[in-house]
């Protein structure tokens, strides 16, 4: 790098900081995401049918990434820098995802996506336990599905973390 291109990075930097952490485009996010690598809690929130299956709840993924469109996942999004803890985010999180805010339980597992699964880079996911804090309005896309009945698609690493955890 350049004294001044090293320089502009550096000026983008902070004004990235000062406008809360928010990349001006999702090309810019592919770009920094490409290098760096973000966390984001993946809610997880099971329940027992009253036939006894476990189950899982997944939504219809219809954010800004074109690659998972249509996918089923967990409901999940990024960290955001200024916030203060995991519960803030999965709170946020859960918020926007579903409509309700979830009391945190722990986390269950944390692991980075393996290369070539994600197109931005190499994210970590931290699955998260939670329960709904209040009431969950069910659709076609956004519903608890038995474990061993996973629909498709699914997003690989949500599909692998059921199958080795929940399943």
């Amino acid at each position: 790098f350049t004294v001044p291109e090293v320089r502009m990075m550096i000026r983008l930097v902070v004004k990235v900081r000062r406008n809360g952490y928010w990349w001006p485009t999702e090309d810019v996010m592919r770009a920094v995401h490409g290098v760096v690598s973000f966390w984001a809690p993946e809610l997880v929130l099971t329940r027992t049918s009253r036939g006894g299956e476990k189950e899982v709840f997944l939504i219809v993924y219809d954010g800004p990434v074109e690659e998972f469109q249509g996918r089923w996942c967990f409901p999940g999004g990024y960290n955001r820098w200024a916030e203060p803890d995991i519960q803030t985010t999965c709170s946020r999180v859960a918020r926007r995802e579903i409509g309700v805010n979830v009391i945190y339980l722990g986390i269950l597992h944390a692991e980075k996506w393996k290369s070539g699964e994600h197109p931005y880079g190499v994210p970590l996911s931290v699955f998260v336990g939670c329960k709904p804090a209040g009431r969950v309005r069910f659709t076609k896309k956004r519903r608890f599905f038995p474990v061993r009945q996973l629909p498709k698609p699914i997003v690989q690493i949500h599909r692998r973390f059921i199958e080795q955890h929940l399943g």
